[in-house]
């Protein structure tokens, strides 16, 4: 079987139209073999029938916020993969060009972590948008952000006190620019970011204002902690990721055994 360094995660609730297009468009434009697993946040949109259905690895249960559900594509890829690159990906996003990952795959390798670039001129420091010169950017989406296997490794996963919506991802990037304060020039506030061939229709947000200014609060709080976050704080968090992971690889498993063809297996 032909070796897959990437590993590709999608972060979904409740876009199942979406989250359906983008698979399409990822299988017909990703150039190279992937791995691949769904985030589900707990959608009740028919979103995990679908993947099931489908053949697709899809970790889920109740709702608990974008960290929680980014740590769970985290998980698979990271520990139970052998992807070297490993991208998360959200569901309204739209692939525009076939062979779009070797960008993304470059320029990883090259600064460990990069970020989608928002579509707002006034964050963008400098840059051209390049794998030698990303743009660099104040703030970022999520909704793309790329890592190496490596570099994960060193900084670990989001922080799960950030809940719902807002901040989590930028305080994940400020724990990886810290890490490689040297690589990235030396200059805080300039995370190297792309555009690389993804756009987003920015479908509606389940967040809200609220939260977002909890989290926010969250991610001052955090600023003086340790760059490394495991995957589970405490026991709960533990045996909830674990029985999610599990149920969720027994059911992809079964569905196999059955005859089911997926267009890339899980292996």
């Amino acid at each position: 079987m032909t070796s897959r360094i990437l590993g590709l995660g999608i972060i979904t609730y409740n876009r199942l139209p979406q989250l359906q297009s983008l698979i399409v468009s990822l299988y017909e434009r990703t150039a190279r073999p992937f791995y691949l697993v769904i985030a589900d946040d707990g959608s009740t949109d028919g979103t995990v029938e679908w993947a099931r259905k489908s053949g697709h690895l899809i970790v889920t249960s109740k709702n608990r916020g974008c960290a929680w559900n980014k740590n769970r594509a985290l998980y698979a890829l990271l520990e139970h993969s052998s992807a070297s690159i490993i991208g998360l990906i959200e569901d309204d996003v739209t692939i525009d060009a076939s062979g779009w990952e070797e960008i993304w795959i470059a320029a990883t390798r090259k600064w460990q972590h990069v970020n989608w670039a928002i579509d707002e001129p006034s964050q963008i420091k400098y840059g051209k948008g390049t794998v030698q010169s990303p743009f660099r950017c104040f703030e970022f989406g999520g909704v793309a952000t790329f890592t190496t296997r490596s570099a994960l490794k060193k900084i670990g996963y989001l922080d799960t006190r950030f809940i719902r919506y807002g901040a989590e991802h930028l305080e994940w990037t400020r724990r990886f620019e810290m890490y490689f304060h040297n690589l990235w020039g030396g200059r805080i506030g300039a995370a190297p970011c792309l555009k690389g061939n993804l756009s987003s229709d920015f479908s509606q947000s389940w967040g809200d204002e609220k939260q977002f200014r909890r989290n926010r609060q969250v991610y001052h709080q955090l600023a003086s902690e340790p760059w490394y976050r495991p995957w589970a704080r405490n026991a709960e968090e533990r045996r909830s990721l674990l029985r999610e992971w599990k149920e969720a690889y027994k059911i992809y498993e079964n569905h196999h055994i059955k005859g089911s063809k997926a267009l890339v297996r899980w292996r």
